[in-house]
């Protein structure tokens, strides 16, 4: 699918659509903030290493194909500990969960989708488990935030670095991670390295739509094209509200006023806006034979009916050994190919 060609200066500038907004206002209306703290029942103890340092929260449903290395990826990055919400797994995830020692699990078997698509179960979870006035990671576990030069310097130095900047939130490209097509590397095992598994992406191809009038739309708020989800699997006659948005704020300073508005986008308002950007590595295709089974697909409860899933589902069924590489992949090594292909911010660490 193509997209059009913009100047670097402009290809992640940020809209804020107004149409969005006030519709998202009018669902919080709906949404009474103690319906999902009563959503959400304590599972264990709060460990007391929470208390000081940076907090990852996560919602996870049927994680335990990917959930070691995702918190062996945010302990690597010096987070304090974890808050995780589980929404009902079966497969051993909430288990594992419980014997990390660094680990507070909450409960829940309400609706997904009723809740921001886990947004609002967010915001109850950072009250009820009082971590507010503190920087926090956001994220899913097939999310692996990066940054520049993440590999020396760690999510408590980077809060202070954006203090120091006068900033309270990092926006991130959300950016899908795939395999380089070499069937015995792609043949992803619980515990095992995510990035090692699946260490491509597109590092081209990125936009968002140039028309003032067109990005009034609601499917345009904060929706970068591009990535192999939209190249592959979609085409110029699919509405905008089917492609993937590519636009998260997950690491910010909750102070009070601060929350998740949707899964994609942050109050205050102006922290979807700010002008240094980090990555979220997506690893939403691991070579997993769950991404075809129909049965899984029945039982998910994502936007829109599952409208995105099961083109996912079609696609990823329709031609077995298919690969999303083309000639704009490149092959993830460092925080630093990133920053060379302009898809993150060069941040400016003291010498």
């Amino acid at each position: 699918m193509p997209y059009p060609k913009q100047e670097e200066k402009s290809r992640f500038e940020t809209r804020i659509n107004p149409v969005t907004r006030l519709a998202t206002w009018a669902e919080a209306l709906v949404r009474p903030k103690q319906r999902f703290v009563r959503q959400l029942s304590p599972v264990n103890d709060m460990p007391a290493g929470l208390q000081h340092g940076v907090v990852c929260v996560a919602v996870m449903k049927n994680e335990s194909l990917r959930i070691a290395d995702f918190l062996a990826h945010y302990r690597q990055l010096d987070v304090c500990g974890f808050v995780l919400i589980d929404n009902g797994s079966t497969d051993g995830t909430l288990e594992y969960a419980l014997q990390q020692p660094d680990c507070a699990v909450l409960n829940t078997s309400h609706s997904y989708s009723a809740s921001g698509f886990g947004s609002q179960w967010i915001n109850a979870a950072i009250d009820r488990c009082r971590l507010r006035n503190r920087w926090l990671v956001v994220a899913d576990v097939d999310e692996l935030l990066v940054y520049d030069q993440c590999e020396i310097y760690k999510l408590p130095d980077l809060a202070r670095l954006l203090e120091k900047q006068h900033l309270d939130a990092l926006p991130c490209l959300m950016l899908d991670m795939y395999d380089d097509g070499d069937a015995e590397r792609s043949r992803y095992t619980a515990g095992s390295s995510m990035i090692d598994a699946s260490p491509m992406f597109d590092a081209t191809g990125y936009g968002r739509e140039p028309s003032a009038v067109k990005s009034l739309r609601p499917a345009t708020a904060l929706a970068i094209a591009g990535g192999p989800r939209a190249r592959t699997m979609f085409d110029h006659t699919d509405e905008a509200s089917m492609l993937p948005y590519l636009h998260k704020v997950p690491f910010m300073k909750w102070s009070p006023g601060a929350g998740m508005r949707t899964s994609h986008e942050v109050d205050p308002i102006i922290r979807n806006t700010l002008p240094l950007r980090g990555a979220l590595l997506h690893f939403k295709f691991l070579n997993n034979p769950d991404l075809t089974d129909k049965a899984r697909l029945r039982e998910l409860d994502h936007w829109n009916n599952n409208q995105q899933q099961s083109r996912y589902f079609e696609s990823l069924g329709k031609t077995a050994g298919a690969t999303f590489m083309f000639e704009g992949s490149e092959r993830y090594r460092s925080s630093r190919t990133l920053v060379q292909h302009g898809l993150i911010s060069q941040l400016e660490w003291a010498p």
